[in-house]
């Protein structure tokens, strides 16, 4: 996992960001002449008071309080604006999560109902800090759910959510989203 902070398990300060091995990594990518995706909502050990590790080693659980979460996503969204500049950055997407639905990377004690609404707020809280600095026109964001097999929730409930649901940061309705993906397996190459 890849907490972004002086000090990763400190508590007491939740504000030490810590953003450089982040921007190095996409210097290089950026110097190859590509586009980098930055997938967020691997939240912070340190933003959930239980964190549990699964799936990539990341903490799947949302954190204590979104508030200080959007202002993480908010002040990394600064960083990268402020070195790379808007018009670079704009051409750049975002997501938030890999397979959203898969209680492995996320999961809230392996509810469906709490670990769905969980994550409408992880997506809504991020794509409002984003938006913020970004701009929504400017803004190219989506999510990534497993649809190859079922879920803990069903996807098509966070395809409501975005469309037509009361964004949770926001208060108003829907969220802005851009792109879906979907993961895909071949059970041996070519099959």
């Amino acid at each position: 996992h890849r907490d972004l902070f002086r000090d990763p398990g400190d508590r007491s300060v939740m504000d030490d960001y810590q953003f450089d091995e982040l921007i190095y990594a996409l210097h290089k990518v950026v110097r190859q002449g590509l586009k980098p995706m930055i997938k967020t909502g691997a939240v912070p050990l340190k933003y959930s008071t239980e964190p549990e590790i699964g799936g990539f080693g990341v903490n799947v659980r949302p954190p204590d309080d979104f508030d200080i979460y959007y202002n993480y996503m908010k002040a990394l969204a600064e960083r990268v604006v402020a070195e790379f500049g808007i018009e670079e950055v704009i051409t750049w997407s975002w997501g938030v999560l890999t397979e959203y639905e898969n209680k492995t990377w996320w999961s809230v004690d392996d509810d469906p109902g709490l670990s769905k609404i969980a994550y409408f707020k992880l997506y809504d809280y991020t794509v409002a800090a984003l938006e913020e600095v970004i701009g929504a026109d400017n803004l190219v964001v989506g999510a990534h759910g497993m649809v190859c097999h079922p879920g803990l929730w069903d996807e098509r409930d966070f395809i409501d959510h975005v469309a037509r649901g009361t964004n949770y940061k926001t208060g108003k309705m829907g969220t802005q989203i851009d792109f879906l993906s979907a993961s895909y397996y071949d059970n041996k190459p070519g099959k």
